[in-house]
């Protein structure tokens, strides 16, 4: 099972193994007491992609013979 926490909220025995899923290590947080396995960085977001949707949203508004 996969169950989503802040970094911010405090670890517990039953979290199990616990990925942090973000391009920026979060302010504040030591790597010891935030208690993470591994840092997928690579997965996460990058930050123009809600930017990337609205743009291809708009354009399939304004021109949508020329992309279906």
């Amino acid at each position: 099972m996969i169950k989503i926490k802040r970094v911010y909220e405090s670890a517990s025995k039953s979290d199990g193994h616990r990925a942090l899923v973000d391009r920026v290590w979060p302010r504040g947080m030591s790597r010891e007491s935030a208690r993470i396995h591994e840092w997928l960085s690579d997965v996460a977001p990058s930050r123009s992609a809600p930017l990337v949707r609205a743009r291809l949203n708009a354009m399939e508004r304004v021109l949508p013979p020329l992309l279906w």
